[in-house]
């Protein structure tokens, strides 16, 4: 059995159901041959969990690119379907642990994918709970993974969860490979067979699919028992590393089953699974298996891509920011990055710097997509001065830095002082104060009421904490009384006042 690689890009794997794990695009011989046909020191391939999750958010576009960056051979991502019935790369039934649902949908718990669009769903931010420099990151669909996957040499396990909920082979299976087909050539009539490898652990759903397109790679998923129970109808298993053993590898290889383990992130279980024979290894950490690989000449290269020019190719950097901007919020930054002839520099590293205390700290380390661009924010500080940077790497040579100064200021704000227009003798009076920035963003600060009671003086009778943009506070004038909330300005918002009149009522 041979481990092929697709004649341009690498294999896509589709991996389906319950957790996602890695995959290799070998084709099964199921003719009963009783030696394996796979030999020890061969290359394995490098599968980025998730996409390179350890740095960027799963499951999302930046995961997908950082991954290619990284040298893995594939990418190992989750597919469901939305209410309207669109693809979504998503691993969780439901939204609320990687994105910002429960805010911006409050009263939709517990948050199903399947209760939300795709429209509902690309509102939300899918980056920030990784860290802020994804801040609005948005879950990407099928065919978005597929776009960035197709000028690469790196290829894709997509776990579809829950097949049956979704019609089945029948349903989510044939609109997958619609999805394969309306967008890569890797199902091309002329081509290899080997580019879609469908993995699950529903066999019945594996073997329904494998009637249905033959021509693409199936592989059992999960725990397995005799190999030779799967060589009739799927051509790889996919088991956990901790079940990984030689002798499951040999009986594999011998039945011609390719064998792949998940999820493998540190030293001890790399060298466990390596030594005993797999075929692919799907890690959280792709960069530190490569490293691993790279040092036992193990190392999965696609015969099929281009070698890098002898020298790297001359490239220029664009940088495009506002202006100006508002004190604590976030700008959008666009990185461009090509060569000198204008071909894209496709995943390449870029560190976006800041200037602090004299020095250039770095903010963040990106890659760039397939257009050779990085769209992403920064947060505004009092002085706001940044340094773009990209790295050296085997295409491109690094570019000729470029500073960008933006002017910042802080926000004017709206204080409202309102409520009872007119007491009876005796009683109180609520009042209500709402404080927003000019960009809408309650302001949780200091302010102090004042009163001038008919005939009377201004003077401070309260402090108080606007929390959130609201305060409600009771006051019982004696006579008519003018108050006024006078807000003080804080680190980035400028102070403001309103004014409310009480008419008492003797």
């Amino acid at each position: 059995m041979s481990l092929p690689w697709r004649a341009t890009i690498a294999a896509v794997v589709i991996v389906v159901t319950s957790s996602l794990v890695a995959a290799l695009p070998a084709h099964a011989d199921t003719s009963g041959t009783t030696e394996s046909p796979l030999p020890q020191g061969r290359a394995i391939a490098n599968t980025a969990h998730r996409g390179a999750s350890i740095g960027a958010p799963e499951n999302t576009l930046s995961a997908v690119q950082q991954a290619i960056a990284l040298h893995a051979n594939f990418v190992g991502i989750d597919v469901r379907r939305t209410r309207d019935n669109q693809v979504v790369v998503l691993h969780d039934t439901s939204l609320d642990r990687t994105t910002d649902v429960e805010q911006v949908f409050p009263g939709r718990a517990p948050w199903l994918v399947n209760k939300f669009t795709l429209a509902e769903i690309q509102r939300l931010d899918a980056g920030s709970w990784k860290s802020a420099a994804y801040t609005n990151e948005r879950v990407p669909t099928l065919g978005e993974v597929l776009d960035e996957l197709s000028p690469s040499s790196t290829g894709a396990f997509l776990e579809i969860k829950h097949p049956n909920r979704y019609g089945g082979a029948d349903g989510i299976g044939e609109q997958v490979v619609d999805e394969v087909r309306l967008r890569t050539t890797w199902l091309a009539a002329d081509g290899l067979n080997d580019r879609l490898v469908v993995q699950a652990f529903n066999d019945a759903f594996l073997k329904e699919f494998k009637v249905r397109h033959d021509e693409v790679v199936v592989g059992a998923l999960g725990s397995v028992g005799d190999p030779n129970d799967y060589k009739s109808w799927a051509d790889q298993i996919n088991v956990p590393h901790l079940e990984i053993t030689e002798t499951l590898v040999d009986d594999a290889h011998a039945a011609g089953l390719a064998v792949s383990t998940y999820v493998v992130d540190d030293a001890a279980s790399m060298d466990n699974v390596i030594a005993a024979g797999t075929d692919a290894i799907s890690t959280n950490d792709p960069d530190w298996l490569h490293d691993v690989l790279t040092a036992e000449s193990r190392v999965m290269q696609d015969p099929n891509a281009p070698p890098p020019p002898s020298e790297p190719t001359q490239s220029v950097l664009s940088v495009k920011t506002p202006d100006t901007a508002l004190l604590q919020t976030r700008i959008p930054l666009t990185v461009g990055l090509q060569g000198v002839d204008g071909t894209p520099a496709r995943w390449t590293w870029v560190e976006v710097q800041m200037r602090e205390d004299g020095r250039w700290r770095t903010l963040q380390r990106r890659v760039t997509n397939r257009f050779g661009e990085l769209l992403t924010s920064v947060r505004t500080g009092r002085q706001l001065s940044l340094r773009v940077v990209s790295a050296k790497s085997p295409w491109y040579a690094a570019a000729e830095p470029v500073v960008r100064d933006v002017e910042t200021r802080k926000a004017t704000t709206r204080v409202r002082l309102y409520g009872d227009a007119r007491i009876a003798d005796g009683a109180s009076a609520l009042l209500h104060v709402r404080w927003v920035a000019e960009d809408a963003r309650r302001i949780t600060g200091s302010a102090d009421l004042w009163a001038r009671p008919s005939g009377g003086r201004w003077r401070v009778i309260r402090q108080v904490t606007v929390r959130d943009g609201n305060l409600e506070l009771r006051v019982a004038p004696k006579v008519d009384t003018r108050y006024e909330i006078r807000a003080r300005h804080g680190s980035w918002w400028k102070a403001d006042t309103d004014r409310h009149y009480i008419d008492h009522v003797g």
